[in-house]
């Protein structure tokens, strides 16, 4: 139950220019957040921490900031989630193991965050207070981009399917005909998918079928 469409407008969907200009904006802000909250007021970099990356960002269901932050500084966690309080606060959740490969995340209907775990093959929930659970997928299953949907799901993309994760664990995966590598995903006001595929040039339209 696929459409596949060339998009010959060459514009960007707005969900990604908006966390582009958000993540440059706030990224020497969100560099420096540490496990005390403290950061260098003149570099945005607490002292002695260098390395730092933030491949994704998203507005949490608190008010805050959340965000994936990487580093290659051996004294800290290889990968942590971050929250970044409208008070300027700063707290970060290392990850369960090291090198998961933590790539997007989004806020799920039930308070908690949810995070897409490449080398792991895996999604995570993680909640404000730290408590991490991993949904593991098929060995070999590269999870990529992940939204919350409008029936409470979380739906998400791999290498050439796209998935749906309820908040209790339960995973189905459905294949995209042609796909080569599926993207940014986002839904539709009629209960339908678009997700890029860059590889192949187009936009996939993705009609998920009735439960």
């Amino acid at each position: 139950m696929t459409v596949t469409s060339k998009d010959g407008s060459g514009r960007t969907p707005a969900r990604g220019w908006f966390l582009a200009l958000v993540s440059v904006t706030l990224a020497a802000a969100l560099i420096g957040c540490g496990d005390d909250g403290h950061r260098d007021a003149a570099s945005g970099l607490p002292a002695g921490e260098s390395g730092l990356d933030l491949p994704a960002i998203t507005a949490g269901p608190d008010g805050a900031v959340w965000f994936i932050q990487t580093t290659t500084d051996p004294k800290l966690p290889s990968e942590a989630i971050g929250r970044l309080a409208l008070g300027g606060h700063c707290a970060r959740i290392p990850l369960r193991h090291m090198h998961v490969g933590a790539t997007d995340l989004t806020a799920g209907p039930n308070g908690a965050m949810w995070v897409t775990q490449q080398s792991r093959y895996s999604i995570a929930r993680v909640t404000e207070h730290g408590s991490i659970r991993e949904f593991p997928l098929r060995p070999g299953t590269v999870p990529g981009s992940i939204i919350k949907g409008r029936d409470g799901a979380l739906w998400f993309t791999t290498r050439t399917g796209v998935g749906r994760i309820t908040t209790d664990g339960r995973i189905r995966i459905w294949p995209i005909r042609r796909a080569k590598q599926l993207g940014s995903i986002t839904q539709g006001r009629d209960g339908s998918f678009w997700i890029i595929d860059g590889p192949a040039d187009v936009v996939h339209h993705f009609v998920p079928p009735n439960p």
